[in-house]
């Protein structure tokens, strides 16, 4: 069987003679023999038709997804780094950003005055939270993609050094900043949610790193922890985190990421969402996925 490859303006990109077996995986390195200047991780094919169906799946054959059709349509997803790499220099922001705004104060107010309680306890708490992150990025997450566009690592940086690290970091750590009036007891319970909520999203983590074997987009239906509740705990547990610190903060940036965070993962997690219903559908011998979960919020989305 013969394919054809366009690019998305129609200019021709040669034709290709493939087999029943040949995998999208295997069908991308041909083309790449052709086109060096494409590397596997750049290619992103469609089926022209009028859906233009995309070829995710690389273990499935090209023959699966064709169905007849012989014309698949190419667009490179330009210059890729690996997720680890991303994710290891999103996090590191706040780390280098929120120690130099704590420790240097004559450098960005001008004066200096004694720490508070909850300036004290939050540096800790947001320190304690990428370095977790960090470490999970290293020895804990198995990604489904090898890569990422290069854009998104500044769309990443962005979300994190500026919103979380800079904004949130210069108001709270400020020498004119004062505490909420909270008592003892107040602030013991917003500390236990904070680190009860990390420890949750961390073993929501190993749960999800146990179903993926290493080297494989395998994807099974995660359970315990909050997933018999909804798709995406670890992102649950993320929302209510930062929720609990930007009450024990009582500062406006701490709530602007906040409602950032849970736009930002409400759309993640309702594309995780439809993904696993549809993935596991119940049909051909697969498990049917629980119609009772949610995406991120228990009994509401």
């Amino acid at each position: 069987m013969e394919v054809e490859v366009i690019s998305r303006s129609g200019k021709d990109l040669g034709k290709f003679s493939i087999t029943d077996k040949l995998t999208v995986k295997d069908f991308k390195k041909m083309f790449n023999q052709k086109h060096k200047q494409w590397s596997p991780e750049r290619q992103k094919f469609t089926i022209k038709t009028p859906t233009g169906a995309a070829l995710y799946e690389e273990e499935k054959t090209l023959v699966e997804y064709l169905k007849g059709d012989k014309v698949l349509v190419f667009r490179d997803l330009g210059t890729q780094l690996s997720w680890r790499f991303v994710y290891m220099v999103e996090y590191a922001g706040p780390l280098f950003i929120c120690p130099a705004l704590y420790c240097l104060p004559h450098l960005f107010y001008g004066e200096e005055a004694a720490k508070t309680i909850t300036q004290k306890i939050c540096f800790w708490l947001i320190m304690g939270h990428f370095l977790k992150r960090e470490l999970e990025s290293l020895f804990v997450h198995r990604f489904s993609n090898a890569t990422m566009p290069l854009k998104n690592l500044f769309v990443n940086c962005t979300y994190y050094w500026i919103l979380n690290g800079a904004f949130i970091g210069y108001f709270l750590f400020h020498p004119k900043y004062t505490d909420p009036n909270f008592s003892a007891a107040t602030l013991g319970a917003l500390l236990v949610v904070f680190l009860g909520s990390e420890f949750m999203n961390f073993l929501c983590h190993m749960v999800l790193r146990n179903l993926r074997p290493a080297g494989t987009k395998t994807r099974g239906i995660p359970k315990g922890c909050g997933f018999d509740l909804v798709s995406c705990a670890n992102y649950f547990w993320e929302v209510i985190s930062w929720a609990s610190f930007a009450v024990l903060s009582a500062c406006l940036p701490a709530y602007v990421f906040l409602l950032a965070t849970i736009y930002i993962l409400s759309n993640w997690a309702s594309l995780r969402h439809r993904k696993y219903k549809k993935e596991f559908d119940g049909k051909e011998g697969k498990l049917l996925y629980p119609r009772s979960r949610k995406a991120l919020f228990p009994f509401i989305f």
